[in-house]
């Protein structure tokens, strides 16, 4: 028997990354070439941080509600200022890279604010999908919210797809689960320094 050989992406990402990322200074012109061809543009935000069932679920859902579906993915920086030190798990170029492997994801795009209001602006979807719960406040005083009236697109909410599913929860599993195995063995490294 023969192996072959099947050269990969070992260093440089997938072409579907340069295919499905949209710069955020080219946002507005995507917007109006979906506009011109009469597809109607769906949007939603998030951090996509060690990507789960809840988050396949919830983004099938929101192509659901249209032809194309825009991903607003935070960056780095924006997903510590409000998920803390430690997050994400992932850079946002292999979260953005993860995404496009998704077939109901069409675009991408990243951005370094807390919310994608910005992004509502440039883009202008025809609907954008947040989950129930997601803000503080009534759902009106969402910036995002604000940001879709301004454009005069429509909201829709659904519940957690996967409701006992978190990335949140699943870090903090592993760590219960593995942690203290991991503390054990170090501990021991240590000690094992001490006597040498």
């Amino acid at each position: 028997m023969v192996a072959h050989f099947v050269p990969g992406y070992t260093e440089e990402r997938n072409l579907l990354y340069d295919q499905k990322v949209v710069p955020k200074e080219e946002l507005a012109g995507w917007g109006e070439a979906l506009k011109r061809r009469h597809r109607k543009k769906v949007f939603t935000t998030g951090a996509y941080d060690v990507i789960h069932l809840g988050h396949i679920r919830y983004l099938q859902l929101a192509a659901s509600l249209g032809d194309d579906l825009m991903v607003g993915l935070n960056s780095d920086s924006s997903v510590r200022t409000y998920k803390g030190e430690g997050r994400p798990v992932q850079e946002e170029t292999e979260r953005a890279e993860l995404l496009c492997g998704l077939t109901c994801v069409g675009f991408i795009t990243i951005f370094d604010e807390l919310t994608g209001a910005e992004t509502i602006r440039l883009f202008r979807p025809d609907v954008y999908l947040c989950v129930e719960g997601s803000w503080e406040g009534d759902l009106g005083s969402k910036e995002e919210v604000i940001a879709m009236e301004e454009v005069g697109g429509e909201v829709w909410c659904c519940p957690r797809q996967g409701p006992t599913i978190s990335t949140t929860a699943i870090i903090e599993r592993i760590e219960r689960k593995y942690g203290e195995r991991i503390m054990g063995d170090f501990k021991q490294l240590i000690q094992g320094d001490k006597h040498e």
